[in-house]
């Protein structure tokens, strides 16, 4: 189970005296181990992976070999809550400062999805909350180099080599957040996202931000987050039941916060929202 434990640690791990580092391999050996022994628990009932937990049927087929199930739910257990949180309360905060935008997503979610319960076809037709997430995911990335891979071999970027060994980022919120690919790239606009924008930015030097490597916070291709679909439409399911029963706001001339990076990205202080039920 190293292969978790170095990934948690190259995340979270910020000093790595050899007390501390000894401290949190103790802790991540607790960790890993009680991800397998709920796993193993698990495993004996009758009905394991008839239910609709993706992860029991994917331990019942056997597709995965012993060891990556038990680090794949050691990384949900550690990164599956505290991510989704920060990135969930990044875009309350955009919607809280700009209230004309919060109401043009309030009202598609009523035209969509109506006071009755949130399906996967009502998730599907939410256009604008999608352009929303990704405008917040520009401006306020969870992870600002959430793309990294350990070299194997030695890399020229820029004119400048990198040898094997270095972990390497990929400065996703620098270039989302470039005046010279991003028009008014200071300003927090969801259309920029439509369908139509998206087309218009095609053969053009702005196209690089709507590359699959850039556009999810979830990553691309086969490393990409185990969770992505399940935070997803966490997210999106969160955000119709808050904005059918609540409006919030918060003054950004009175409330300054800054970005700190502790399992991505958060405001701190977090503003202070003023909350108003929208049916009394």
């Amino acid at each position: 189970m190293d292969a978790t434990r170095d990934i948690m640690g190259f995340t979270l791990f910020h000093d790595r005296s050899p007390e501390k580092i000894a401290k949190y391999e103790e802790r991540m050996d607790i960790v890993i181990q009680t991800s397998e022994k709920i796993l193993i628990e698990k495993s004996k009932k009758p009905n394991f992976g008839q239910g609709l937990s993706f992860y029991e049927r994917v331990a019942k087929s056997k597709e995965l070999a012993w060891e990556d199930l038990v680090n794949s739910l050691t990384i949900f257990l550690m990164a599956g809550v505290d991510t989704t949180t920060n990135m969930t309360l990044w875009v309350l905060l955009h919607l809280g400062k700009y209230p004309e935008i919060q109401e043009k997503l309030y009202q598609e979610v009523m035209q969509v999805v109506g006071d009755g319960p949130v399906t996967d076809e009502h998730l599907e037709q939410l256009e604008y909350m999608r352009q929303v997430i990704r405008e917040s995911h520009r401006v306020t990335p969870l992870m600002p180099g959430s793309t990294f891979r350990i070299l194997d071999h030695p890399l020229v970027v820029g004119g400048y080599e990198i040898p094997p060994g270095i972990a390497f980022h990929f400065g996703i919120s620098a270039v989302q957040n470039d005046p010279r690919y991003v028009e008014r790239n200071d300003e927090f606009l969801p259309g920029r996202w439509s369908k139509e924008a998206v087309a218009k930015r095609v053969g053009t030097p702005s196209e690089i931000i709507d590359s699959t490597m850039i556009a999810k916070p979830f990553g691309h291709g086969s490393r990409m987050c185990i969770g992505w679909r399940f935070a997803q439409n966490e997210i999106r399911v969160l955000l119709c039941y808050l904005l059918r029963d609540w409006k919030w706001s918060w003054d950004p001339n009175q409330q300054k916060y800054k970005t700190e990076m502790y399992v991505g990205t958060r405001a701190v202080p977090y503003p202070s929202m003023t909350m108003v039920p929208r049916k009394k």
